[in-house]
């Protein structure tokens, strides 16, 4: 399971990538500025979260300098292929729990007044 910022960099390159048949051309500051500003990335952070997804197989990354700015080339692997369907059974795992626990609630409340019913209360 990623963290919050490795989703946030992963949903960044993702998107670009899918856009492109799964392969995209980004720099440092194009993964940054795709972000959503409710999270707080320094460059350095992104660099060591690439790598990190690189490792876990989500795509495979090169690397190259052209006139001193700094290109990496994403191609994604099956595993980030599957990244937003990874997405959707977190956001359905979450919702099925909601709902547990408001079914779960709702019984134990009617049950409570079956309770005082039967006591007489």
């Amino acid at each position: 399971m990623l963290s919050r910022k490795e989703k946030v960099v992963m949903k960044s390159i993702y998107y670009e990538a899918v856009k492109k048949k799964g392969v995209c051309l980004m720099r440092p500051i194009d993964v940054m500025s795709n972000m959503t500003p409710k999270v707080e990335i320094s460059c350095d952070d992104v660099d060591i979260i690439i790598n990190a997804l690189e490792l876990d197989g989500y795509f495979d990354k090169i690397e190259t300098s052209k006139k001193g700015e700094t290109f990496w080339c994403f191609t994604l692997k099956q595993k980030g292929h599957a990244f937003y369907r990874e997405i959707l059974n977190e956001k359905r795992a979450i919702y099925f729990k909601i709902s547990l626990s408001v079914a779960i609630a709702i019984g134990i409340f009617i049950f409570k007044l079956i309770l005082d019913a039967i006591a007489g209360n």
